[in-house]
């Protein structure tokens, strides 16, 4: 206090204080009490980037069936689901222990991410690597990897960490590299039970059975290159695929509709319309001249006539200038 108020100041202030000439009820209280914060603020910011990583996943679940493929017969798919914004809390339910978790320290990341292999996945493939078909296989939730089981679940984790760079590779660049290697969520140290993370299941099916990994990015490994999320989402929306753009177009091309040629108009007032019946005569102007309409916009003027025995119109004036024609 002395290096902030002089000692005539710390004296008079302790003597209104002692008096009671100071107010210290005042608003100050409730003013400083706590507030609540919005998380989805953050949610928001996060949502942003998620077209930039569901490529990046898309790409992802490619090369880890072919991986898998080479370690492992008879995977069908492997397929990325929609992208998770939760917390360790609300995630380590889901991941079966046992399961391994590679802790995986990728440059220029803030923060490691993590990849997750559960427990269906290594038994199922365990049991056709040594030529099992997998269809007796019995629920083994709880029960610790064999040697066998935690060898081959560590030759997974390894493969497909190294598979990370390339599928990243369109964001940015990253050097990948296992850390650590656990058996249960809860003996992560670098992860707060409330943290954000954006995780992504991968399911890997076989035929009789499927399993899954799991890859988990925490909020604040992202911080320094979410600009590069930012520019890659902005450059995918100025592609342009070809392929669908020629079916789009083809789809229109194709479409039908319904083209009427107007013979005649006139124009009464309504007293008149209320007053028509059957046998009344209306005049009308020369047929021989029709304006052709599409959805009641008219396009041409034409002439009536006949046409190989039928009823036909010949064009002899456009009203709008037509679009540019397509093959």
């Amino acid at each position: 206090m002395a290096g902030v108020l002089e000692q005539e100041e710390i004296d008079a202030l302790m003597g209104g204080l002692s008096s009671g000439e100071l107010d210290t009820d005042g608003e100050g209280a409730e003013a400083a009490a706590a507030r609540n914060f919005d998380f989805s603020k953050q949610h928001y910011a996060l949502r942003r980037l998620l077209p930039a990583l569901e490529a990046v996943h898309s790409q992802y679940a490619d090369a880890v069936k072919a991986r898998l493929t080479q370690i492992s017969s008879g995977i069908e798919a492997v397929a990325a689901d929609s992208i998770l914004i939760t917390s360790l809390g609300e995630l380590s339910p889901q991941l079966a222990t046992p399961c391994r978790i590679a802790c995986v320290s990728a440059t220029p990341l803030a923060a490691p991410i993590y990849l997750v292999v559960d427990s269906n996945l290594m038994f199922d493939m365990v049991n056709r690597y040594f030529g099992g078909n997998n269809s007796l296989r019995k629920t083994r939730v709880g029960e610790r990897f064999s040697a066998t089981e935690m060898r081959l679940s560590d030759l997974v984790c390894e493969q497909l960490v190294g598979e990370i760079p390339a599928a990243w590779h369109s964001l940015i660049d990253v050097k990948t590299e296992v850390s650590s290697l656990e058996s249960d969520p809860r003996f992560i140290d670098d992860l707060e039970e409330d943290e954000t993370l954006i995780a992504t299941r991968f399911s890997i099916s076989f035929a009789h059975s499927e399993g899954s990994i799991w890859l988990i990015l925490p909020w604040n490994a992202i911080e320094p290159v979410r600009e590069s999320f930012h520019g890659a989402a902005r450059h995918s929306k100025r592609e342009h695929d070809p392929q669908w753009h020629t079916k789009l177009q083809n789809g229109l091309n194709e479409t039908e509709l319904e083209l009427v040629a107007v013979l005649a108009q006139s124009r009464v007032k309504l007293k008149r319309a209320l007053q028509l019946k059957k046998g009344d005569v209306i005049a009308i102007g020369d047929p021989a001249n029709i304006t052709l309409q599409i959805d009641g916009i008219p396009l041409m003027r034409g002439s009536l006539g006949t046409h190989e025995g039928q009823m036909a119109a010949k064009i002899t004036e456009t009203l709008r200038t037509p679009l540019p024609r397509t093959q």
